[in-house]
């Protein structure tokens, strides 16, 4: 009887792991670049793509923060933008939508104790999806038009709208 509720608790949390990793295998890449497009105004764009898909549109996005103050990339806070989503509809046209992005928190944090030239990228904010967490990686280059960073952040959605909050 043991053995049954040892098996039973197994395939629960074999369950359990394998929906978990079926939610975070194919999640949004976002890839693009951070500058400062004015003095106070950093500025993420790029393209986004589901990991497992190749990128086969141009679905952009962009992430603004207005800073209080004139300072250079990469900036901490709290950031807004929107991502564009195409889809195909029912009749097969493809169609695109804007879907805003509020209260995007993005903190870099150094890599290398003494290199300023390699971030770690950790993020959290809301769309009409739900949710999410972003991870990533921001790269300096070096290309002599200021301070611009390779952008490179998956998005993990940890809640839905859909979903009850506890």
């Amino acid at each position: 009887m043991i053995r049954d509720e040892e098996e039973l608790t197994e395939r629960q949390i074999t369950k359990l792991i394998e929906k978990r990793l079926a939610r975070h295998r194919n999640k949004p890449l976002l890839v693009g670049v951070l500058s400062c497009v004015e003095k106070h105004i950093h500025c993420i764009r790029g393209y986004w793509h589901f990991e497992l898909q190749d990128r086969i549109s141009s679905q952009t996005f962009e992430l603004t923060l207005n800073a209080s103050k004139e300072i250079t990339p990469p900036f901490n806070g709290e950031y807004a933008g929107h991502f564009v989503h195409e889809f195909k509809a029912s009749t097969g046209e493809v169609k695109r939508t804007i879907i805003k992005e509020h209260k995007v928190i993005i903190e870099f944090a150094p890599l290398g104790v003494n290199d300023e030239s390699d971030f770690l990228i950790q993020g959290k904010g809301m769309n009409q999806y739900g949710i999410f967490e972003l991870h990533g990686k921001a790269k300096k280059v070096n290309d002599g038009s200021g301070e611009v960073y390779n952008i490179r952040m998956n998005k993990l959605y940890i809640s839905s709208k859909t979903m009850k909050s506890t």
